[in-house]
C-alpha cells in the first residue's frame, strides 16, 4: 500500500496512521483527510440508556456507535487510493512535473 516513492507514511503511539503523499508543485496548496476509529468501553452503568440497544429518545439516536465516523475511514482510503493512482497515471504520461 505504501510502496510509491511519494509516499510516506508513520506510525504513531502505536495506533495512529500518518500517510503524507508529496507533489512536486510547491505553489499548490496541501490538503488533509481525517478520520478515525476508536473503541471506549460501554457499561450500562456509564450510560442514561443501554449502550447497545439504539433507542431514539427525545429526538435523538441512543447508542454506542451512533455518531461513528468508519464512513469517514473509507472516503479516507477512497482518496488515498485515487491519488496515488493519478500521481502514478501523471507519471507514466509524462505530466508528473504539474503535480
Amino acid at each position: 500500500m505504501f510502496s510509491h516513492p511519494l509516499v510516506e507514511h508513520r506510525v504513531i503511539a502505536n495506533y495512529s496512521l500518518l500517510v503524507s503523499v508529496k507533489g512536486s508543485n510547491t505553489s499548490l496548496k496541501p490538503y488533509l483527510i481525517a478520520s478515525h476509529l476508536d473503541v471506549v468501553p460501554a457499561t450500562n452503568e456509564s450510560w442514561e440508556v443501554p449502550p447497545f440497544e439504539g433507542r431514539i429518545q427525545d429526538g435523538y439516536f441512543w447508542g454506542r456507535g451512533t455518531l461513528d465516523v468508519k464512513n469517514g475511514v473509507m472516503v479516507c482510503a477512497f482518496m488515498y487510493y485515487e491519488d496515488i493512482h493519478l500521481l502514478i497515471l501523471m507519471q507514466m504520461y509524462g505530466l508528473f512535473d504539474q503535480v
